[in-house]
């Protein structure tokens, strides 16, 4: 939870890319996709690391969406966006966020390694 709790510090205190407030990147709506990934982490932190299965599920789509555009940016909005991947990512991977999904698979499809995050 300590390491959520870093990242989300963080990531308040950096502003949101410019470009971003108006531009899709590979079609996704960069705004909605910020808000939706910093609702679920903010209820994961209010409820001491669990989040309820629809967060999960939305979550996991916007790491995977996370995950596609993070080629197409560079600079100060790759480093925002990867904030939020290794947010998700860690959540996700952590013992609340595996209890809520663990009857049912799901799949992060191109998440390879955890680019931009020190953890193990």
């Amino acid at each position: 939870m300590a390491t959520v709790a870093e990242l989300w510090s963080a990531h308040g205190h950096a502003a949101f890319p410019a470009r971003l407030r108006s531009a899709d990147v590979s079609g996704i709506d960069m705004v909605t996709l910020d808000a939706d990934v910093a609702g679920c982490v903010s209820v994961w932190l209010r409820n001491g690391g669990n989040i309820d299965d629809r967060r999960w599920e939305i979550l996991a789509a916007r790491e995977r969406e996370l995950t596609r555009v993070l080629p197409a940016l560079t600079g100060e909005e790759a480093a925002y966006c990867q904030r939020l991947r290794d947010m998700a990512v860690v959540l996700m991977d952590s013992p609340g966020g595996s209890a809520v999904r663990s009857s049912r698979p799901v799949s992060r499809g191109g998440r390879g390694g955890r680019r931009g995050w020190g953890g193990g």
